[in-house]
């Protein structure tokens, strides 16, 4: 244990000095608060934060004087002051909210608050002025995260403040050096530890609840289903909601992603559409046999097949397991367009073991005959989707589930929204169900794809220096092939208990980093490649906690490894290149209860909207 301590420190240390070395600057040497000793270091004071690495993990430990040392005759301030500074500049922001809104990212203009407090005792700066200034920051902190999910403050003064992110604020509230170790701590719980912990699980808590639903269709006579249909929303570009709306004036993505702030509009179309005959009802409760064949940005053809049903939300962890972090104001954003709207557009994609394909053999012998949906997608994926109307094959597919549980892939925010807008409802209301999209885990036809990171804002200097830097925090670094392509098979080759990943860097050869297995470490989530490099390597090399790190615009993400190099070329930044995890290994870190960081898995294809529609009023609110 030890030894795994030793190597982390060193990795995160050497890589921290590395990006810290640089001398401070005149002028934040000036901007000292009053009473801060002349002779400490700039962007110190009596009550720094000192940061240590234990396991990896940062740790923060303040170190404030006692007030059992302080003398009762030390000055204390009368007045507690505080004095802020904005500084602006414009630049591009790849927010969470910005990404699930449209996809692209926004120009804004960027404000860094910089507060000072006025603390006149240098012995022991006074537990209210550190108070008033935390205050202060987590308001400002909270209010960029709203103002960016989506327009909710209203008219005013405040409203014209656009906070470029909550990370950026945090990044300056967590090195003031007056505030301590607590609201850095906040600031993560705020933004990134949102989650759902699943308990260590063997089978289900709870019985599963799969179920028919009557859903409301598009008129297939009058709207073709490739007009009208969408990917979800947070893969939606700007372009791409011109493109859709274009198409259709009636495309689901009008319903799905609103004007900002105007999620009423949503629900004045939505009654619009049902009461002119856009939406029609289902005479009867059906299950929805889908099966989409598609060729993966590996060029290999697959065919994945699976049902739409209603599912039942637990009231206990287990049934259904999470396996990656949600965002609080995505949540948010997406709590608010579901209250107004009372509609479920939107399946969200999940798993379950059939090894034996026994579920998808009996509902393609339950099925119709024809296909009531049979289109192409603008990413070539071929899907069609048959009813299942016949009574007593819905009673055994809601038997067989009863035992099971199910892992979500894709749609842990719209889960976590469900859940949410759930509990303001009875326990038999419409509200304890949503609708989702299951597939078979154990089938050749579900995969994962990686994301590959392309992270901007590292110097050149630092570049040529990470090989050095990798190598001195423990890692194994070696050159491999000419490309990206030689790069990503060398990688296939390499056992998943061993953490590895691709360093691109522009006019020079590609290298493979490799990291022995930790033998103190050997939990599911210590063997996801996408966790090693975002707590051992970008946590430090981007100076920011581990939690956050997927947030922060600096990092851009693509499933395509000849996409990321083309980046790193054109803008001279730097790429990693990942494996995909197993569908078994995703499964086995949300059966321990650890969730992993976001952008760690890419299920293709995802899973279209506008297929089939749940309200949760009318018709189609029924639970089966």
């Amino acid at each position: 244990m030890r030894t795994a301590r030793v190597r982390s420190r060193k990795a995160r240390s050497a890589i921290s000095s590395a990006r810290n070395s640089r001398k401070p600057s005149r002028s934040s040497t000036s901007r000292r608060a009053p009473g801060v000793n002349s002779s400490a270091s700039a962007g110190t004071s009596a009550c720094s934060i000192e940061r240590m690495t234990i396991c990896g993990r940062p740790r923060y430990s303040s170190t404030l004087p006692s007030t059992r040392m302080t003398s009762p005759a030390a000055k204390r301030p009368s007045r507690i002051g505080a004095s802020s500074k904005i500084v602006a500049r414009t630049r591009p922001v790849l927010s969470a909210s910005s990404s699930a809104r449209y996809g692209d990212p926004v120009r804004v203009r960027r404000r860094s608050l910089r507060m000072t407090a006025n603390v006149e005792s240098t012995n022991c700066p006074s537990t209210r002025s550190r108070t008033a200034v935390r205050a202060s920051a987590l308001m400002w902190s909270v209010y960029a995260e709203r103002r960016l999910a989506g327009d909710i403050l209203g008219p005013g003064p405040k409203c014209r403040l656009q906070a470029s992110r909550v990370v950026e604020i945090g990044e300056i509230v967590a090195r003031s050096d007056i505030l301590g170790p607590g609201p850095e701590r906040r600031l993560v719980r705020l933004m990134g530890k949102h989650r759902y912990h699943a308990p260590a699980v063997g089978t289900p808590t709870e019985p599963l609840d799969v179920r028919p639903f009557r859903g409301l269709r598009y008129d297939p006579k009058r709207h073709p289903a490739f007009s009208v249909v969408a990917p979800p929303y947070d893969v939606i570009t700007m372009a791409d909601r011109m493109r859709l709306v274009a198409r259709s004036s009636r495309n689901v993505v009008r319903l799905i992603l609103p004007d900002v702030g105007r999620a009423e509009n949503a629900r004045r179309l939505l009654d619009d559409w049902r009461e002119d005959g856009t939406l029609l009802p289902e005479e009867l409760a059906c299950l929805y046999r889908t099966e989409e064949t598609f060729i993966g940005p590996d060029g290999v053809s697959r065919v994945r097949t699976g049902m739409i049903a209603l599912v039942g939300l637990p009231h206990r962890d287990g049934t259904i397991l999470p396996h990656e972090r949600t965002m609080p104001n995505i949540v948010e954003d997406r709590l608010r367009l579901l209250r107004t709207t009372h509609a479920q557009p939107s399946p969200i994609l999940v798993t379950y073991d059939d090894p034996d394909n026994d579920i998808d053999a009996a509902l393609r012998a339950g099925s119709e005959p024809t296909p009531i949906i049979d289109l192409t997608d603008d990413h070539g994926t071929h899907l069609r989707m048959w009813r299942v109307t016949d009574p007593a094959m819905q009673d055994r597919i809601h038997s067989v589930f009863e035992s099971r549980s199910l892992l979500i892939a894709d749609g842990h925010h719209r889960y976590a929204t469900a859940l949410a807008y759930r509990d303001a409802f009875p326990q038999d209301s419409s509200a304890n169900a949503m609708m989702m999209y299951l597939t078979n885990g154990s089938s050749p036809g579900l995969v994962i794809f990686p994301i590959h990171r392309v992270v901007s804002g590292i110097s050149a200097e630092l570049q040529e220096r990470l090989p050095a830097l990798l190598l001195e925090a423990g890692f194994a670094v070696t050159e491999a092939g000419d490309g990206v392509v030689q790069l990503e098979a060398v990688m296939a080759a390499i056992p998943h208990d061993h953490g590895v990943f691709g360093l691109v860097r522009k006019d020079l050869p590609p290298l493979l980093v490799h990291a022995q297995p930790n033998p103190d470490d050997q939990t599911p989530l210590s063997r996801i490649d996408a966790v090693m490099l975002q707590e051992r390597i970008l946590a430090p090399l981007l100076d920011l906690p581990a939690d956050v790190v997927a947030t922060t615009y600096r990092i851009r993400y693509t499933a395509y490894s000849d996409d990321a190099a083309a980046k790193v070329d054109e803008s001279g930044d730097v790429g990693f290149i990942l494996r995909a995890p197993s569908v078994r290994e995703v499964e086995a870190v949300a059966r321990s209860g650890a969730v992993m960081p976001q952008k760690s898995t890419y299920f293709y294809p995802k899973t279209l909207d506008g297929l089939v529609i749940r309200t949760l009023d009318g018709p189609s609110a029924e639970l089966g």
